[in-house]
């Protein structure tokens, strides 16, 4: 994945390497938000261009309908973005539960990959489709594994090129960024937990790989093991 990044970079005719790239994105005003509102704007004309595409890889698409919604503002400083399900019938729509906290922190060119992993054709077709399903016990169809559902999202986004995303070296850095989050976390988590990694070493080489993300993220693996990842090895599978 590092790999792919540094092509991507020289690609894209900046001179310095991976880490001086996010770095440059990360300090350019041109790449944050402003306000919650264009958060949302963003994430939705995402959706809008994705779904009318989505048939063109997929025989079925989900009946249920798919929203953007912005986390309240009591739990949006600690909540992550995530997918609310519908139901079968259509009678409650699915929603994107979008992070707009602190908009001119948060980098435009990681939405597409994360509206790709939350609605289409990530969790909302996953989700959407499995609770369209007859014949089968309920408990079936609303039963998620973390490898299969995560792996599935993760796996989605790389489908961007092809639904008509990541259309500029930045959009597709932010798709391989958020695939080597995700690596790094398979990496991690199996050094704690099957290695004998102390919870230092862990710091120290999620530092070096994703040194944009929260250190936080370790104590997350050491709470739980196997969640995070789950991600990457479903996609794998997949």
């Amino acid at each position: 994945i590092e790999g792919e990044m540094a092509k991507l970079v020289r690609d894209a005719g900046f001179p310095g390497t991976v880490a001086e790239y996010e770095r440059k994105l990360a300090s350019d005003p041109a790449m944050h938000f402003s306000t919650k509102d264009e958060m949302l704007r963003s994430a939705r004309d995402v959706l809008a261009r994705v779904e009318p595409q989505a048939p063109r890889l997929f025989r079925r698409t989900p009946r249920m309908m798919v929203g953007v919604r912005p986390i309240p503002p009591d739990r949006e400083a600690s909540a992550a973005s995530s997918y609310t399900a519908g139901t079968g019938d259509g009678t409650r729509s699915a929603w994107f539960n979008m992070n707009t906290y602190r908009p001119t922190e948060q980098t435009k060119y990681k939405i597409e990959a994360l509206v790709l992993h939350e609605t289409v054709p990530g969790h909302h077709l996953q989700v959407g489709l499995a609770r369209e399903l007859v014949g089968l016990p309920e408990f079936r169809t609303m039963f998620r594994s973390a490898a299969f559902s995560e792996g599935w999202g993760l796996y989605a986004e790389s489908l961007g090129s092809e639904l008509g995303v990541y259309r500029d070296p930045s959009a597709r850095f932010g798709q391989l960024a958020s695939e080597l989050f995700r690596a790094v976390r398979l990496v991690v988590d199996t050094g704690i937990h099957a290695m004998g990694w102390s919870r230092d070493r862990a710091r120290e080489y999620f530092a070096q790989h994703v040194p944009s993300q929260s250190l936080a993220e370790v104590d997350r693996y050491i709470a739980r093991p196997g969640q995070a990842l789950g991600y990457k090895l479903g996609e794998l599978e997949i």
